[in-house]
């Protein structure tokens, strides 16, 4: 989820400060999505105000999200007890974003930006409760022609070292995401 729901008594918003409506996380649940991530580069774009109304959606339709947080006892991994083919089992999910454009983090938890020491222990702390940990990682990559070096590391960090799957922040990232982790699998090191 890239942005935040517009608080009360404010409009939706577009470029370059977003903000959508509650029904859109309305509409999520109706689809039957058990959550989202909410850690992105505009998660801030409505202020703490939107940090709150964003959650207080999730909260209200019955979502899970991972990525910000209200409070620093709400800041940790989204655990979801899933039944599919007859198999229950947790999965932790984590989310962070590479940054917030420029703007200002009310707090600390607000958005979990990228720190791989604090993935780590939020990893580690997931699986403890019970769940592999899926980690949403919003790179920022749609807009460049070649992945960057942060990319490589920590997309090597999450999947290789970790064995933490990335689920990518944007589509485009997915064949970067591929392509990379294939070949430090594969041991080749012909990156472009």
């Amino acid at each position: 989820f890239e942005v935040p729901v517009a608080p009360a008594g404010t409009k939706p918003s577009g470029y370059p400060l977003f903000g959508t409506v509650d029904a859109l996380v309305g509409a999520l649940a109706a689809q039957g999505w058990d959550g989202c991530s909410t850690a992105s580069n505009h998660s801030v774009d409505r202020g703490e105000a939107g940090v709150e109304a964003t959650i207080a959606s999730f909260d209200a339709h019955g979502l899970g999200h991972a990525g910000t947080a209200v409070s620093q006892d709400q800041d940790t991994p989204q655990l979801y007890r899933l039944t599919r083919a007859g198999r229950t089992f947790t999965v932790a999910h984590l989310s962070v974003a590479y940054g917030t454009n420029g703007m200002p983090v009310p707090h600390p938890w607000s958005v979990d930006l990228m720190d791989a020491d604090r993935v780590i222990a939020q990893a580690t702390a997931a699986r403890a409760a019970g769940g592999p940990a899926r980690q949403r990682l919003g790179l920022g990559l749609r807009i460049t022609a070649w992945a960057t070096a942060a990319y490589v590391g920590w997309v090597a960090i999450y999947e290789i070292v970790l064995h933490l799957p990335v689920i990518p922040g944007h589509a485009e990232e997915l064949p970067w995401r591929h392509w990379f982790v294939e070949t430090i699998r594969d041991g080749r090191t012909n990156f472009p």
